[in-house]
This record gives structure tokens, C-alpha cells and sequence, in this order.
């Protein structure tokens, strides 16, 4: 998979690393900070995985079951094309944190961490008109980073200082509730280098992040009315999509207790070189799909979703089409390998 070095990662992504997840069933999705978002939508990516693991991990072709290890978000030891590539796919963009915009966990990774560190000396007001919280700093040992801490300026080293400004409040005409600005490196808010938005009402939570100058959105649903989760990554940076949706039961964590259908598509590359691994997850039986540069590999059968030649025509689309002000909630209900 193609990755970004951390320093341009800086001025682009979001997430967190796995939290504590409990027994709780009820379906509230009640958060009362941005972070608290992230932890929940984290929560529900992995658990779709790990609630129906048994399915999701093991051999297309002879049905024998198989362990897999991550690096940048691909299984090791697996080529594009192989028997086990399609299952280890969806295991390592599901289930790993590569801290990188190939996995899920790894595209949220740095500015959820940032918003837990804002969220020591920041509260957010939410005012109809915006509030900036400017010349915020912290260090990359920050606990929010975890135990070993992170080298966000890619220096191999990780005691620098982090300076983030950010601007936030409510939202009107839009399908999102709250607006956040964070501008990195700057002591006084100017423009911001990441574009989050916010829901948590009418028993949707949800989240959206938009990037335009590092062409890169990313945009997770959770409902608790209907049940369904939705997380789609645009990266147009690297010529990335992936595409997840899910039904089943989930607590107040977001943490999925069963799983009763999911799809995933994952996209890549140019035409002619591109790849693409779809899966189908319905009564307890998955299905794989698995294309490398336009054709499907031997190993492999089409799923319900149709594999789309067209899909790597990066050029000719425009992240700006998708304005989160005036775009619509992320609805995967219908399907599809579409941008």
C-alpha cells in the first residue's frame, strides 16, 4: 500500500487507538467530547471484524483458516493476487493501526490524539459564532499518545513540542452539528489545516473529516435508530477508497456485539495498475472478491458488489464535490464501489 511520511500525516488525519469496551447493550450514542466521537467510531470499525472474525479470516480458495500479522496496513508475507490476500486485507485496513491513512484506525490516528490532549485545558462551547482557542501546546510524550509517545515531526524523536490552534461552534443548515478548526503549528488561528465535523443527536453519531489540500475526507456514521454503521476514506492523495457498512447489535461504546451483514470495498492505484478487494458478509457466510490491475484473480468469485473499471479515474473528480456544509450524512445503505 502507498503511505505518507508522518510529517505530511500531520496535516491530514485522524484517530485513536482501541479503548476499554464493555458490556453495556444499550444502543446510546451520547458523547460529550470530540475525542469520546473517535473512541466510539473506532470501537464500531474493529468490532465488526473481531464480532465475526471466525468468517472473515481464512483461506478463499481451500476454506483453512489463517492468522495474519500487519505491516503499513498489508499482510506480511502475502502479494496481491495470492489465495489469502483478500481476507488478510480486510483483516489488516480493519484491524490494525499502521498510524497511517491505509488502515482505519491509522487515518484518525493523529488528530484524535491531538484533540485528547486539547481536551485537558480546552472546553468547547459550541457558540453559534466561533470561539478560538489559540497557542495550545503540548509534547509528543503527551499520555494521549500512549506509553511510548509519537514522533509527529518524523525526526526520530519524541520530545518536541506540538503548537495547534483551533476555532469551533454549532452549525445550522447543515446535516452536522458542530464545526472544529484545528490549524497546525500556529499560535494564532488563522485557517484551518483540518476541517472536522460533528454529530451527536436524533440517535446518530457521526463524523466527518475534510481535508481538501492533502485531498484527503473521511467520514463514519453510527445509528442507533436502524442499527446500521458506515465509514468511507477518500484518499486522493494516495489513491486510496475504502468503504465499510454494517449492520447488527452495538452498546453505548459503539463496540459491536453481533453482526448481522457487512460489506467492505477497498480501492487502489491507477488504471492498469490498480487493485481491489471487495467482501460480503450476510447469515453468517462471507464471500471475497479480489482484482489486480483490472482483472480478478483466479482464486476468487464476484460478490454482490460490482467491480467498477472506472474507479481509479482519480483526475477527474473533485473532493470539493463533497462540501460537508451542504453534502448529506455518508448513506451506504445502497451498496456500491461508486465514489
Amino acid at each position: 500500500m502507498k503511505t505518507q511520511s508522518l510529517l505530511l500525516v500531520i496535516c491530514s488525519v485522524l484517530f485513536l487507538v482501541s479503548c476499554a469496551k464493555d458490556d453495556d447493550s444499550s444502543s446510546s450514542s451520547s458523547s460529550s467530547t470530540p475525542s469520546a466521537v473517535f473512541t466510539k467510531a473506532n470501537n464500531a470499525v474493529t468490532s465488526t471484524y473481531s464480532s465475526t472474525s471466525s468468517s472473515f479470516v481464512g483461506s478463499k480458495r481451500a476454506g483453512q483458516k489463517a492468522s495474519f500479522t500487519c505491516s503499513n496496513g498489508s499482510p506480511s508475507g502475502l502479494s496481491q493476487g495470492d489465495a489469502n490476500y483478500a481476507s488478510g486485507d480486510v483483516y489488516c485496513v480493519l484491524n490494525s493501526n499502521s498510524k497511517s491513512p491505509d488502515t482505519v484506525q491509522g487515518s484518525y490516528y493523529l488528530v484524535s490524539k491531538i484533540l485528547c490532549a486539547i481536551e485537558k485545558t480546552e472546553t468547547f462551547s459550541y457558540a453559534a459564532t466561533a470561539t478560538n482557542h489559540d497557542n495550545i501546546t503540548f509534547n509528543e510524550t503527551d499520555s494521549c499518545f500512549g506509553d511510548s509517545g509519537f514522533d509527529a515531526n518524523d525526526d526520530n524523536d519524541t520530545a518536541d513540542t506540538i503548537t495547534v490552534s483551533i476555532t469551533e461552534q454549532s452549525l445550522t443548515g447543515s446535516d452536522y452539528d458542530y464545526y472544529i478548526g484545528i490549524q497546525l503549528g500556529a499560535t494564532t488561528f488563522t485557517a484551518a489545516s483540518v476541517k472536522l465535523y460533528l454529530k451527536d443527536s436524533n440517535n446518530i453519531l457521526a463524523a466527518r473529516m475534510y481535508q481538501e489540500s492533502d485531498k484527503s475526507q473521511l467520514e463514519f456514521v453510527l445509528n442507533s435508530s436502524n442499527n446500521n454503521m458506515y465509514f468511507e476514506n477518500k484518499d486522493y492523495g494516495n489513491k486510496r477508497h475504502i468503504r465499510l457498512a454494517a449492520n447488527g447489535t452495538f452498546n453505548s461504546e459503539g463496540t459491536f456485539s453481533s453482526v448481522t451483514s457487512a460489506s467492505y470495498a477497498h480501492t487502489e492505484g491507477d488504471a492498469g495498475s490498480e487493485m481491489a478487494v471487495m467482501m460480503v458478509y450476510a447469515s453468517s457466510a462471507v464471500s471475497f472478491d479480489h482484482f489486480v490491475s483490472g482483472s480478478r484473480d483466479a482464486d476468487y468469485v464476484a460478490t454482490s458488489i460490482t467491480y467498477k473499471t472506472d474507479f481509479s479515474t482519480w483526475t477527474s473528480r473533485a473532493i470539493t464535490d463533497n462540501d460537508p456544509l451542504n453534502d448529506s450524512l455518508l448513506d451506504l445503505s445502497t451498496f456500491t464501489m461508486d465514489f
